[in-house]
């Protein structure tokens, strides 16, 4: 076991806003797709589409192509192949990752009486086989689910974490344990890519990058900019994503005040930036786009909403699509937005705001949607909960 002792310095950072649901409907692109400059400059070239999403509005569309947990009926459901039990018990299934010759979940007994609950973090194979990686007893959840951590490029290590402290990196073919870190005190914690050598975490909300290695155990800051960030961003809740990053392009997301940075990992230039308040959260499984989500103007419940999402070029920030609208961001908690291929997103979006006097504005009319970047359009997915009964397989850092 490795502490990190004081050279480990915390930082606050603003909270990535992420999504749920389905395709987009909307306008054409019109023309050339805006540049994103230092700065998030777009005015000097023509606008790119944006499509206003109101999700009573769209037409329905068919059930995603990708993989999901079904909290109902405690299955995974894999379009085209047969579905496999993931429980035959009452315990509830979710977060569920893709990994090397399977998917990872985590099954959850029911609340205790001492407010406590077992949570077993498990693998079950492309076949049915099922084991074990790790039972954790914690009196929240964040403490005991997939939320913080992250699978690797080729899908056979896991780097855990319990979202505040401590890091373990486990073999998933059978449960080793390859590494282990402690930091000194609590803080927030996210772990955003594993790789043979190292893992990558964020602390205090997505502030500083910093890496851990494998066979030395040591722990050093890859980039101290991500501390410099603005006072307000100490108020985000548990539920803010760590600013996503890609290994396999050389390119990491680092999070700069109001701003998140597109930075070059071999001599941490920075490439582009983001708007104020605009968060990079997610890369297309072919590594060309991300999107970015803007932080939410109003403290309302936890930072689950997000007005407007960028899909842009990773190379050149530029952007392709924006869509307009009430979205679900609770990224820690659902993982989203999910990618259903290189070109279409899922999410959660609302139709409109209601208010009442005790409990302030709320959105409503909820419906799991797909967006298409190449055609501008989005659809409703009829009989499908992104929020609340089904969990995606979702893709994070790579």
């Amino acid at each position: 076991m490795t502490a990190l002792g004081g050279r480990l310095r915390t930082s606050s950072l603003p909270a990535l806003a992420l999504l749920l649901a389905a395709p987009l409907t909307g306008s054409a692109l019109a023309g050339g797709a805006a540049g994103a400059t230092v700065g998030g400059d777009d005015s000097s070239q023509r606008a790119p589409a944006t499509v206003k999403v109101v999700a009573d509005d769209l037409p329905d569309g068919p059930l995603p192509s990708i993989a999901w947990a079904d909290h109902v009926t405690k299955k995974l459901v894999r379009p085209g192949r047969r579905s496999l039990t993931l429980t035959t018990t009452d315990n509830s299934v979710s977060d569920l990752r893709r990994a090397h010759g399977g998917y990872l979940y985590t099954e959850q007994e029911p609340w205790q009486r001492n407010n406590k609950q077992r949570t077993f973090i498990k693998f079950i194979s492309d076949s049915g086989k099922k084991h074990k990686l790790r039972t954790v007893t914690g009196r929240s959840r964040i403490e005991t689910s997939l939320w913080f951590s992250v699978v690797s490029r080729n899908g056979r290590t896991v780097a855990l974490t319990d979202g505040n402290r401590t890091i373990d990196v486990l073999r998933i073919r059978d449960g080793k344990r390859l590494g282990h870190w402690v930091l000194p005190k609590k803080s927030w914690l996210a772990a955003v890519a594993l790789t043979k050598t190292d893992v990558w975490f964020h602390t205090r909300r997505g502030g500083d990058l910093w890496t851990a290695n494998l066979r030395t155990k040591k722990v050093r800051a890859w980039d101290r900019r991500a501390s410099r960030n603005d006072p307000g961003m100490d108020s985000m809740s548990d539920d803010t994503p760590a600013p996503a990053i890609n290994l396999a392009t050389g390119r990491l997301a680092v999070q700069e005040g109001r701003h998140t940075a597109i930075v070059r990992k071999s001599d941490k230039k920075r490439l582009w930036t983001t708007r104020r308040w605009e968060h990079v959260v997610s890369w297309s499984p072919d590594n060309k786009l991300v999107v970015t989500a803007d932080r939410p103007k109003s403290e309302w419940l936890y930072q689950v909403t997000a007005g407007r999402l960028r899909i842009r070029d990773a190379r050149s920030g530029k952007i392709r699509l924006t869509l307009t609208g009430i979205f679900n961001v609770q990224w820690a908690r659902h993982g989203l937005p999910a990618w259903e291929d290189s070109h279409t997103l899922l999410l959660k979006a609302y139709s409109e705001w209601r208010s009442e006097p005790e409990d302030g504005p709320y959105p409503v009319g909820g419906e799991s949607i797909r967006c298409s970047v190449t055609k501008k359009a989005c659809e409703k997915i009829p009989d499908f909960d992104i929020d609340d009964v089904q969990d995606l397989v979702v893709r994070r850092s790579a």
